[in-house]
């Protein structure tokens, strides 16, 4: 009988972290391998490139993670070093305004894919003479077929693709970005009382309109794969997925986190996400920015304590630069027996007197997303 593969895929700020789960393996010898996104490659090419003389840009594609990019592609239009062309889908990595976008200086031209990828599929980045044309993608098929070829391994043949990625979603411009994320993941939250960590896993189909990263990346998936099945989701409840993950060397860990009130940590690049959960139930969830706690490690562990106490609003949260708090039935942060903790920045915990546990499933933090989307892949399809 042939064993179930499925392909999960982390696309973070700076990595991809990327994991084929073989149920006839060990998760230690399943291919996985961490890669710069494809934000941080067009960013390394464009920084790599000469503007002394004004260049054209010509960028189509999807609507990626925007961030440091957009900003080297907003740089060069208002220093006068490059004119930027951009289709509407691949404009809405910049602003989620179409207006926004052409009063910082693009050009927004009709959808379409230019000549010069249908003569090198492959590309997604070329130089010609002094114009410079891009394809905005973060599934890339194309690479990924090749390299599972390489490893022996037929991407055709998987029963199914998982992919997440940070998603603030699009929102009228005089509301806050942060406000309507929180609101999209209270609307999520508030589907099942107590809600379950797997109401934010998207099958095929059930992404939220405003969600225009994650439905790019779901419509890569399903042209290049119709008939695969496939989540997509944001990448922060699915690193906490993967704390949720069974873990043999800690199973006596993963019983506790089960029967008795526990606090799980994804502490991101960007995002920190916190969920009190019990027998797989989320009690209270908030969410803020690492770089505030990297800032003050104090506040880190106030917020922790009266977060758990269910004292910390969502309103302190916003003003406090982060995104919200939804409370279902708080436990009191004495009643918390166990803090996981995963994500690039953990090591902020080691700067306050809270004890907690690093989770690190199938011995890689860096893999917690990808192995947390195989999880929810699992029970949502009957795996």
């Amino acid at each position: 009988m042939r064993m179930p593969k499925i392909l999960a895929i982390d696309i973070g700020m700076g990595t991809s972290d990327v994991f084929l789960y073989d149920s006839g393996k060990n998760m230690e010898n399943c291919i996985k391998f961490v890669v710069p996104t494809p934000l941080r490659r067009y960013l390394k090419m464009l920084k790599g490139i000469s503007f002394e003389n004004k260049r054209n840009i010509y960028i189509c594609g999807e609507t990626i993670g925007g961030g440091p990019l957009a900003h080297k592609l907003t740089t060069l239009i208002e220093d006068g070093k490059a004119d930027v062309y951009i289709t509407p889908k691949a404009a809405y990595t910049v602003k989620n305004d179409h207006d926004e976008v052409r009063e910082m200086g693009y050009k927004i031209i009709g959808e379409t894919i230019f000549d010069i990828f249908q003569k090198e599929p492959s590309k997604n980045f070329i130089i010609d003479g002094n114009d410079i044309y891009m394809r905005f993608t973060e599934f890339e098929a194309p690479f990924l077929r090749e390299f599972f070829a390489n490893s022996a391994e037929n991407i055709d043949e998987f029963d199914g693709i998982c992919v997440c990625a940070q998603d603030h979603g699009q929102c009228k411009k005089e509301i806050s970005d942060r406000i309507h994320r929180f609101s999209e993941f209270r609307k999520i939250l508030n589907r099942e009382t107590p809600p379950s960590p797997y109401l934010f896993c998207n099958k095929n189909g059930e992404i939220p309109g405003t969600f225009l990263r994650l439905t790019s990346i779901e419509n890569a998936i399903s042209k290049s794969f119709p008939a695969m099945k496939s989540i997509v989701m944001d990448s922060s409840p699915a690193a906490l997925l993967g704390c949720l993950a069974y873990d043999d060397e800690h199973f006596e860990l993963h019983k506790q986190r089960l029967e008795q009130p526990y606090l799980m940590v994804n502490m991101g690049n960007n995002h920190a996400i916190f969920v009190i959960a019990k027998n797989e139930r989320i009690l209270a969830f908030y969410e803020h920015h690492s770089w505030v706690y990297d800032e003050d490690p104090a506040k880190l562990e106030s917020h922790i304590r009266n977060f758990c106490d269910g004292a910390l609003s969502s309103e302190e949260v916003f003003n406090d630069e982060g995104n919200g708090a939804e409370y279902f039935d708080p436990p009191g942060f004495k009643n918390i027996k166990n803090i996981i903790v995963t994500g690039p920045n953990r090591n902020i915990f080691a700067r306050t007197s809270l004890k907690v546990h690093y989770s690190a499933v199938a011995g890689d933090m860096m893999m917690s997303g990808p192995i947390g989307m195989i999880k929810a892949f699992k029970k949502l399809y009957g795996l």
